[in-house]
């Protein structure tokens, strides 16, 4: 059993690091990208509601421990910091996060994934999930997940996601490219599902 255990665990560290490659080019790229809330945007009137959209990133199954506590934790207390004027939405991946908070934040969920741990998490994979993201017209996103260092350690982060406006609002160059806004949309969407594969991985 422990040497079936750590065949598969070397398998998939080996995918792991191979997918955090290709996350890191893309993710230097729309850092170079300045964002519009912390230049030019206007802050927004007094009173107005904003919607507050959280990603949880747990598991399907498996005894986990805290893995999948953490999260959610950090998920209650993040709803429990918010104004009146923040309305939470939540879209939940993996059973693990399901179970554990649908009794008290239930209300909040929109939408739960389940099964995606079942075979390889893929990019194609983080686009379902972005599709969802996305349809949600959110003011701010922030995915909870919890960033794998090794056997037996993590790291539980939370991850800003940009808002469509941001991307529209923003001048984005990149080196020798400059980008129009006919096609923010199309790169916004790919941004949001490559943040969503980042933390998956």
């Amino acid at each position: 059993m422990k040497m079936v255990a750590a065949s598969k665990l070397r398998r998939a560290t080996a995918s792991m690091m191979q997918a955090r490659e290709y996350v890191a080019g893309i993710e230097s790229f729309f850092e170079e990208a300045p964002t519009a809330e912390a230049s030019t945007a206007v802050a927004a009137p007094a009173g107005t509601k904003r919607k507050h959209l959280i990603i949880a990133v747990t598991t399907d199954r498996g005894l986990c421990g805290g893995l999948n506590s953490t999260v959610a934790r950090q998920i209650r207390a993040m709803v429990k910091g918010f104004d009146s004027n923040t309305i939470p939405e939540i879209i939940i991946m993996g059973e693990k996060g399901n179970a554990q908070m649908k009794r008290d934040l239930g209300p909040y969920f929109s939408y739960v994934f389940l099964e995606l741990s079942k075979s390889t998490f893929t990019f194609a994979s983080a686009s379902v999930v972005a599709e969802k993201i996305l349809a949600s017209n959110f003011d701010e996103a922030t995915l909870v997940y919890n960033y794998f260092k090794n056997k037996i350690s993590y790291v539980t982060t939370k991850r800003p996601i940009r808002s469509l406006k941001s991307f529209q609002e923003a001048k984005l160059e990149a080196g020798a490219y400059e980008f129009d806004s006919d096609c923010l949309t199309d790169l916004y969407e790919f941004y949001v599902a490559n943040s969503v594969f980042q933390s998956s991985v």
